[in-house]
């Protein structure tokens, strides 16, 4: 099992990006995600099958943000796995951004 470390942004880089290609990274190596793949409307239930709730305990550790089936119903519902990958990107660079202005 290969570790993941998030690489620093670099300076300029358009930050959606740079998240994109860090969570395309992130899918190939602790997924076995095939990059081709991985697309800005690619489902991560249709990635991830069997891994995704393993998924959004990492991207919580990485990146901060929550886990989106806080509720029954969103969990009955299959939120998590429906969410697409620039629904994410989305996610993580408005959580980020609050994050700097606090």
């Amino acid at each position: 099992e290969q570790k993941f470390t998030l690489r620093p942004r670099p300076e300029g880089a358009c930050e959606r990006a740079f998240i994109f290609h860090e969570l395309r990274r992130l899918l190939i190596l602790r997924g076995g995600v095939p990059r081709a793949a991985v697309r800005l409307e690619a489902r991560l239930g249709a990635l991830l099958p069997s891994w995704h709730f393993q998924f959004w305990k990492e991207i919580q550790s990485i990146f901060g943000v929550g886990i989106p089936h806080g509720t029954l119903l969103s969990r009955s519902l299959g939120l998590e796995k429906r969410t697409t990958i620039k629904e994410l990107v989305t996610l993580i660079a408005s959580t980020e951004n609050q994050a700097c202005r606090q």
